[in-house]
């Protein structure tokens, strides 16, 4: 198997920037929302 995967390419690597809690949505008005950060709350 190894010599399967060796063709595959590259590992992934993930960045993720650390987040600094901000305000939060009262939980009622999350659950409508999806989530209770309104930096995540982007209306499609």
């Amino acid at each position: 198997m190894a010599n399967e995967m060796k063709d595959c390419g590259k590992v992934g690597y993930a960045y993720v920037p650390v987040h600094e809690l901000g305000e939060t949505y009262e939980p009622r008005k999350g659950l409508s929302r999806g989530t209770i950060f309104p930096e995540l709350d982007l209306p499609m």
